[in-house]
């Protein structure tokens, strides 16, 4: 009896080792963020149509030079040329930046640099082209604005790459949250408010290329003013595309450009402009 129970042992044992299996697989991970950086500026002011002239004593109130030989309103100032010739006074204005080549989420740039650029006569004089422009990461940005007259329009670009993770598979829900502020803060304190003087206007202009090489413009959002609030905050915008990259220029204008109020206040104004750019995807 003890034997055949041995037996009987044995093949069970055998029949479960003929039941086993095993499987080898090998799997691949791509991993891929996205990075947001100000990338590019530009500066350029117009010349004007006419001469302003105003009172010296009362600069609110215009005044004629002609009269002056009838004595009256002899002590009259008036901007520009005497005869009307273009007399360079866009390059009073001129701005400072300093940057690297882009690198990765806080790595320090090679070939750090610093560049001063005049104002472009009408049209924009800018640091990159737009194709360089996502190369390279601004560091610091300055605007020295010092035209007899208010007018100066100025630009920055803050450049978005998106995740080269190809969002392009059926059912794909992507939906980019794209949200805008600008905030300015005077920072001279001595009663003068630059961007009521200058009547100064913002706007925003996004433009974007999809991973499968087409472009995208998103919106213009036209000008806003201040008007006396310290916050411009446009709706948020929602981008249902697999981005690649994005482009949003914050466009600056000084609006005040005919009659007495164009005339730049010798007292130095100082302001301070933050941009808030946020592309986000928000939870279902």
């Amino acid at each position: 009896m003890k034997n055949i129970f041995g037996l009987i042992v044995g093949l069970l044992l055998v029949c479960s080792n003929a039941n086993a299996i095993s499987l080898t697989f090998k799997l691949d991970i791509f991993s891929s963020g996205s990075d947001i950086y100000a990338c590019n500026a530009g500066l350029k002011h117009g010349t004007y149509q006419q001469r302003v002239c105003y009172e010296r004593e009362n600069p609110e109130q215009s005044c004629n030079p002609a009269l002056c030989e009838e004595g009256q309103a002899c002590n009259c100032v008036c901007t520009g040329a005497i005869n009307g010739e273009d007399d360079g006074e866009y390059r009073l204005d001129y701005f400072k930046a300093s940057y690297t080549d882009w690198a990765d989420h806080g790595t320090v740039g090679a070939n750090f640099t610093r560049k001063v650029k005049e104002a472009g006569k009408s049209n924009f004089n800018k640091l990159f082209t737009n194709n360089e422009a996502f190369n390279k990461e601004l560091q610091s940005l300055t605007f020295n604005l010092g035209s007899e007259r208010y007018g100066a329009v100025y630009f920055l670009d803050v450049c978005f790459r998106a995740t080269q993770i190809s969002y392009d598979y059926p059912g794909s829900t992507i939906n980019w949250a794209l949200q805008r502020q600008v905030t300015i803060t005077d920072l001279a304190n001595n009663g003068f408010n630059y961007e009521e003087l200058s009547g100064l206007q913002v706007r925003a202009e996004v433009a974007c290329r999809q991973k499968n090489g087409s472009t995208l413009t998103i919106n213009d959002s036209g000008w806003s003013s201040f008007n006396g609030n310290d916050l411009i905050n446009w709706a948020k915008k929602n981008i249902t595309k697999d981005l690649e990259k994005c482009k949003v220029r914050y466009y600056f204008k000084e609006s005040n450009r005919s009659g007495v109020a164009s005339i730049r206040r010798w007292n130095l104004q100082e302001a301070r402009v933050c941009t808030y750019t946020s592309f986000n995807e928000p939870a279902l």
